[in-house]
């Protein structure tokens, strides 16, 4: 007697009341338009309800939809905790099959959903474009278990592939710039590794490694939920750890009316592992939006209790002075903060490492940055840098913030925000001073500020270049009007550039001293 026979007639009683319940019954992995796969001997209908329990088949099952009209929508699925398997969903950016849809509900509580990673393209890396993505749209409400993973990770760009490529030996970039090998960064902020991507609407892959077929990027996790997320589960978006050079991280963008739980989403890039000279890769981007009228990021912070990480990738051998990868970008929209919600960057802070060779011990170092590139706009209301975490503004880019003051760092060593070749940033508040808290400065290239700078310890600047501002007070003493070696302007300024003082904007309370 087939498995079907004897399964059909003990869920009869049970499903009686919703006929179009089709359960997964496959012996052997399989595909959904195998309708021999299912309990309703057909192929599932755009109006049934789907569930995979374990203790029935734990067969892998791919939803091919277009084959033999395989739809792309359900009404509602269910993935117990028995389940411990992968559903893939070979979604593409363009074709047929974009997005998965659940119409109703879905309730997944154990094994993972993914898509396979980017193909082996061949031509040029930069000129490799993204194909793929796990692309969902959930109409109701959706529960993520303990037990459950969105698994992107390693299914991005194909090694040397991708935008964000640094170089043979060192990390690659995406969110955050890869790490180098060894050697100083170069003072234009995209001369190592690009960043690219949106940090508010991610879709992209992480870039992938460069010395081995398994170093693939990070892949793309988009996931719109019409009502409440429960995310207790896992997505993730990373890349090796352990390989010999990891790829940077992928995207994970998550729009829902409402997120609870304490899951994770990590984009973290991958690392170098203890026998090669690789620099850590960079990290991906994460973004949640949240979209409940009455949504202000304090109950967002109440309802999700979990943790969202975009770090930079390792770097484990100690025969060099080698870098981590730059932490991407985290970011948070509510209803109260729409189109200026909350940015984190937190890295892996420095590790100390002694190799058996070495006399001495060597200091990892985290110097790239996430970078707001040439013609972005990025409108925040708050910015919060930590572990090391760096941003930088590159020619053309701007940062808005509500307030200068939104702008926080931990005191880390290497946490900074730091301007390339006329990079903006620009506060939403009249006459505002940009007054360093936790973080330090830093400036290469050619730039113009428009604000007063009050630099304080222990808080400090690198300028390297040509540096203008109205007005820089150092350690409670303001530079006098005109040019200024960077090295002979105090203890708190550093580097081999020129400040240029206009002598514009002083607050006359301040000048009675």
């Amino acid at each position: 007697m087939s498995m079907k026979s004897l399964l059909v007639p003990l869920f009869t009683a049970s499903f009686a009341a919703n006929a179009a319940t089709n359960i997964w019954i496959a012996a052997t992995d399989g595909n959904a338009s195998n309708a021999s796969n299912w309990s309703l001997d057909r192929i599932p209908a755009a109006t049934d309800d789907i569930l995979l329990d374990g203790d029935i088949s734990i067969a892998a099952l791919t939803w091919n939809a277009g084959t033999d009209d395989l739809p792309d929508t359900v009404a509602s699925w269910t993935q117990n905790a028995a389940y411990t398997n992968r559903v893939t969903i070979p979604t593409l950016l363009t074709g047929t099959f974009t997005n998965f849809t659940v119409s109703g509900d879905a309730s997944l509580q154990g094994g993972s959903w993914w898509r396979p990673s980017e193909p082996n393209t061949s031509g040029n890396a930069t000129n490799t474009r993204q194909t793929s993505w796990l692309r969902l749209t959930i109409g109701g409400n959706a529960s993520l278990g303990p037990d459950f993973t969105l698994d992107g990770d390693n299914a991005g760009y194909f090694k040397g592939r991708g935008l964000g490529g640094n170089g043979q030996n060192d990390g690659a970039s995406h969110g955050g710039q890869g790490g180098l090998n060894s050697g100083v960064y170069d003072t234009n902020i995209v001369g190592k590794g690009i960043c690219y991507g949106s940090y508010l609407e991610p879709t992209t892959h992480g870039t992938g490694g460069f010395n081995s077929n398994t170093d693939y990027g990070g892949g793309t996790i988009v996931l719109f939920v019409g009502g409440t997320l429960s995310m207790n589960g896992t997505a993730t978006v990373g890349s090796n750890n352990n390989g010999t050079s990891g790829g940077a991280a992928g995207s994970i963008w998550i729009r829902a009316n409402r997120m609870t739980g304490t899951g994770t989403l990590r984009a973290n890039g991958g690392g170098s592992n203890s026998s090669n000279n690789k620099g850590g890769a960079g990290g991906g981007r994460v973004a949640v939006h949240i979209l409940d009228p009455e949504s202000s990021y304090a109950t967002f912070t109440n309802d999700f209790t979990g943790t969202m990480t975009a770090l930079g990738g390792t770097s484990l051998n100690a025969k060099k002075n080698q870098h981590f990868g730059a932490a991407g970008t985290v970011y948070v929209e509510t209803e109260a903060d729409r189109g200026e919600g909350r940015m984190f960057l937190v890295n892996r802070n420095r590790v100390l490492a002694s190799g058996s060779n070495l006399s001495s011990s060597y200091t990892y170092t985290v110097k790239g940055a996430a970078v707001i590139r040439s013609g972005v706009d990025c409108r925040l209301t708050s910015l919060d840098m930590s572990k090391d975490g760096r941003i930088g503004v590159a020619s053309g880019g701007t940062l808005h913030v509500l307030t200068f003051s939104a702008i926080k760092g931990d005191g880390s060593t290497y946490c900074a925000l730091r301007f390339d070749d006329g990079g903006a940033v620009v506060s939403g508040k009249e006459n505002d001073r940009l007054i360093p808290d936790g973080y330090n400065l830093a400036a290469f290239g050619v730039n113009t500020f428009d604000y007063v700078i009050i630099l304080n310890p222990p808080s400090t600047f690198s300028v390297e270049g040509e540096f203008t501002v109205p007005a820089l007070k150092v350690d409670g003493v303001y530079l006098s009007e005109g040019e200024h070696p960077a090295s002979e302007c105090g203890e708190l300024v550093s580097g081999g550039g020129v400040i240029r003082v206009l002598g514009l904007n002083y607050p006359s309370v301040l000048l009675i001293q």
